[in-house]
């Protein structure tokens, strides 16, 4: 799947922001206990983890290429580099999370050669640590997700490429109007003599009663006239006064 630019800068902003505020986190575990010592099996002391020069600089490190990757991912408009930065800088941030407790925990303390156990700043800094290896993983999962070309001096995602060369070779839509189907022009109807005349049947067109012998009918919708109003009627062009249809053939 081929996710867009925009759709990718805001994921890795995301991102960017867990990564950062995770490494936020781990900087402060180096003010919580990392370590109780025991002298003598007597004396306890409790150390905390800035107290320790190499953890402090490794997690210092570790809080500050998370920062960058952060930052990096809110600031960046070039997806190239987006891309490439933000996953290196968290992954490397990860490691150096990861490697300050455990360092501490197997080849710092072990030289003072004094009873020492565990505490819950040593847990939280390497938890952080896996957080923010959770987070490189996100990071490199969305750079997976967006495929770049380039195009002269420019990147482009290669669905956004596509879409230009599709509109390059593209004719302009042409919008065809459909003109009504002509007709052929109907043939009024004729009249003809009319077979039948009620008593008192009057023609539509004078008004004056109708006789058998003088009778004509519309032969669209029977309406009686004279022969010569008829005729007079379809010289002039009329219609039929009751129907509407040509009385001319």
């Amino acid at each position: 799947m081929i996710t867009p630019i925009s759709e990718a800068l805001s994921r890795f902003m995301r991102v960017g922001a867990l990564i950062s505020l995770l490494g936020a986190f781990h900087i402060l575990t180096l003010l919580l206990t990392w370590f109780a010592v025991t002298y003598d099996n007597l004396q306890r002391q409790i150390l905390l983890g800035y107290w320790l020069n190499e953890s402090l600089m490794l997690s210092l490190t570790a809080g500050a290429l998370a920062g960058l990757a952060g930052v990096f991912a809110s600031v960046s408009k070039k997806i190239s580099i987006v891309k490439i930065v933000v996953p290196s800088a968290a992954s490397a941030s990860a490691a150096l999370a990861i490697l300050s407790p455990l360092y501490s925990y197997i080849f710092k303390m072990p030289r003072f050669n004094v009873i020492f156990n565990p505490e819950i700043g040593l847990f939280a800094a390497i938890f952080s640590g896996i957080g923010i290896a959770g987070a490189a993983i996100l990071a490199g999962l969305v750079s997976l997700s967006v495929k770049t070309q380039q195009v002269g001096r420019e990147w482009r995602t290669a669905a956004y490429q596509q879409y230009e060369l599709e509109s390059i070779g593209e004719e302009p839509a042409q919008i065809s109007v459909e003109e009504p189907e002509a007709r052929p022009p109907v043939a009024g109807p004729n009249y003809s003599p009319a077979q039948n005349v009620p008593e008192g049947a009057q023609c539509v067109i004078c008004y004056d009663q109708l006789t058998a012998d003088t009778a004509y009918s519309c032969n669209s919708c029977g309406a009686l006239f004279h022969k010569d109003c008829a005729d007079a009627w379809a010289e002039l062009g009329g219609q039929c006064p009751n129907c509407g249809a040509r009385l001319s053939s």
